[in-house]
């Protein structure tokens, strides 16, 4: 039985029927000394002490989160794409894990009898795809969103034609990195260009789908908020996720057979039936 929940931000917990797997574990605490804030919260933790795999797709703090990993099983097997620097394995290991595999692009790992993981590196960045009882889960995380035309295409099209049909698409949505709003000159309205920025990424969200064609398409993170008083604005000018289908109708395909999910932490897939039981569904405004 496939079962995919959405923890937070970049973290999904995925349970094949004989193994389980985590994405990019940042689940407590903040990021980037204090900058970033997780929001929403996960709902619920338990599943992730005792998880058997832990996949990162790339080394930034709110993915390769340090306090978290100080909760996770030791006995756990990891992965990290073989692009990253090196010392990352040593690292790994000082944490207490001993089990570390730095995945090559496009080789496959098997993890259980039914489960198999595939990366696919290019930069800092990875691709994630597991296939699991003929299931296959698409993680693109950060990787595409805001890379060059020509780099987007060329993988997209790797992507499809290894993997033809696609039953779950996931993939980053907003922009974390707010450095560019934070640049000042005298007649940028930084408001505007923050807007424009964030339709560029939901933009380019719709781009990934239209090729792709999954069954299923969840736009996730960044799940933070910043805090301090001079950014508070850049947490307002997101391009809200409940937007997403309809902008995808309207400027792609209006006859579109996709599923468009929003998923708050602790809403889950089972057996491809989506579960918006996330107390955040009633509760979030935007």
């Amino acid at each position: 039985m496939l079962r995919i929940e959405y923890v937070c931000h970049s973290c999904l917990h995925i349970d094949t029927g004989d193994t389980t797997l985590i994405f990019d574990p940042w689940f407590k605490g903040s990021a980037y000394k204090g900058q970033w804030y997780l929001f929403p919260k996960p709902v619920k933790k338990d599943m992730l002490y005792s998880t058997e795999n832990i996949l990162f797709t790339h080394g930034h703090d709110d993915h390769l989160h340090e306090e978290s990993l100080r909760e996770l099983n030791k006995n756990a097997r990891v992965f990290f794409p073989y692009q990253w620097k090196k010392g990352i394995q040593t690292y790994l290991n000082e944490q207490g894990f001993e089990n570390v595999t730095e995945a090559i692009t496009y080789k496959s790992y098997p993890i259980s009898k039914s489960t198999k993981v595939t990366y696919i590196g290019f930069s800092l960045e990875s691709v994630i795809v597991i296939e699991s009882n003929g299931k296959v889960i698409v993680n693109l995380n950060d990787a595409l969103n805001s890379h060059h035309e020509n780099i987007v295409q060329m993988f997209l099209k790797e992507i499809k034609k290894r993997w033809q049909k696609i039953d779950y698409l996931f993939s980053g949505w907003s922009g974390a990195g707010y450095f560019p709003n934070t640049v000042h000159y005298k007649t940028k309205d930084d408001y505007e260009v923050g807007k424009l920025r964030e339709q560029y990424f939901a933009h380019n969200f719709c781009r990934f789908v239209q090729y792709l064609q999954p069954e299923r398409a969840m736009a996730f993170a960044p799940g933070f908020a910043l805090l301090a008083d001079d950014k508070r604005w850049i947490n307002e000018v997101k391009f809200s996720r409940e937007k997403v289908e309809k902008y995808y109708k309207e400027n792609f395909d209006s006859e579109t057979k996709i599923k468009f999910c929003n998923m708050n932490p602790g809403d889950y897939f089972s057996e491809d039936e989506f579960h918006p039981v996330s107390p955040y569904n009633q509760q979030m405004l935007n």
